[in-house]
């Protein structure tokens, strides 16, 4: 499983060592090939961002999903999936937007987020399923 640390004053598909604050934050990368091992089997609740690099929205959104990783590091798995490389996954979900946000538990999609999101609304959705 391939991690990629981000930072949130970067776009996101740049990558970092560390966020602008100092601390690390990961996120693990998925593509069409990887999205049913990493995501689908996993037993951890995954929530993916999908995401582009043509997306101001998705740039927006980055400090909030960094924030949600680190909160949330030892109880979920926090994934982004470029909708610009992976078109299989995209079609298969219905993705026409993004960032969207879609929370998965046990293989399935539990719940999804399009566009922005309140940093309380996220957090409470995910208190929610674990």
């Amino acid at each position: 499983m391939e991690r990629i640390p981000i930072e949130t004053n970067m776009p996101p598909h740049r990558a970092s060592n560390e966020k602008a604050d100092g601390n690390d934050c990961e996120f693990i990368s998925v593509d069409d090939d990887s999205v049913e091992k990493i995501v689908l089997e996993s037993t951890t609740p995954v929530v993916v961002m999908f995401w582009s690099p043509r997306s101001p929205s998705c740039r927006l959104a980055a400090p909030m999903i960094n924030k949600l990783a680190e909160e949330f590091k030892d109880r979920i798995l926090v994934a982004k999936l470029n909708i610009d490389l992976n078109p299989q996954t995209t079609l298969q979900y219905h993705i026409i937007s993004v960032p969207t946000l879609a929370i998965f538990k046990n293989g399935h999609e539990v719940d999804r987020t399009v566009g922005g999101v309140v940093w309380s609304a996220l957090k409470g959705k995910i208190e929610a399923i674990l």
